[in-house]
């Protein structure tokens, strides 16, 4: 067993997670695979992003992921407003953003960013926020508004677990609340106890059986 002598040390370790099945059924060509990061120590676009051009020659892009009423993609200050989506995007310019690293931003909408996040979860086992659900609902627009094919990669990086979402995206009171309930429709799947209790014969049939 192997003891880190500090959470730094997983930074960047963590696997690349192939997703086999949302970005099929958007039309989606390329790759997309996930890297998941919960240790994120902020500034990961601008300092990740310079690095990879650099290592890549340029081969690289790093395309920004932006809820919808954020300053990042927002052509105007009329756009930014408040937004559901915890943790990501801002209404000013902090110093250690480079907008110069960024090759595109790509606009998400709360709703977009949740229905991805339960997607993930349900369709994919992979229990992240809502910060990267938007950053998938990104790479899946991105991916199609540009024809990436079968020879491309999208690395998404997703910086959040769903454990502090559970109150909220991943719960469906909340959603409705909030004015999401057309998503929990589409997302919501039965339970295990559910699903065997559909299949189980009623106690009426079972019943008959015995005096058969």
């Amino acid at each position: 067993m192997t003891i880190h002598n500090s959470l730094a040390e997983l930074i960047g370790n963590t696997p690349l997670v192939k997703l086999n099945h949302i970005p099929q059924v958007a039309g989606v060509k390329s790759t997309i695979a996930v890297k998941v990061e919960y240790f994120n120590p902020g500034g990961t676009i601008s300092g990740t992003g310079k690095y990879l051009k650099e290592a890549s020659n340029g081969a690289v892009k790093v395309i920004g992921s932006d809820p919808e009423g954020s300053i990042y993609s927002a052509s105007s200050r009329d756009e930014v407003h408040q937004y559901d989506i915890e943790g990501v995007g801002e209404d000013f310019y902090p110093k250690a953003f480079n907008r110069n690293i960024t090759d595109d931003i790509v606009r998400v909408s709360d709703a977009e960013a949740f229905e991805m996040t339960r997607r993930l979860a349900g369709e994919e086992a992979l229990l992240v926020g809502g910060s990267s659900g938007m950053a998938v609902a990104s790479a899946i627009k991105y991916a199609l508004a540009n024809d990436l094919d079968e020879n491309q990669i999208v690395v998404v990086l997703a910086p959040d677990s769903g454990r502090s979402y559970l109150e909220k995206i991943f719960n469906d009171d909340w959603m409705r609340a909030n004015g999401y309930g057309d998503i929990v429709e589409r997302t919501s799947k039965p339970s295990l106890a559910e699903q065997y209790l559909d299949g189980a014969p009623s106690d009426e049939g079972a019943g008959d059986g015995l005096h058969n």
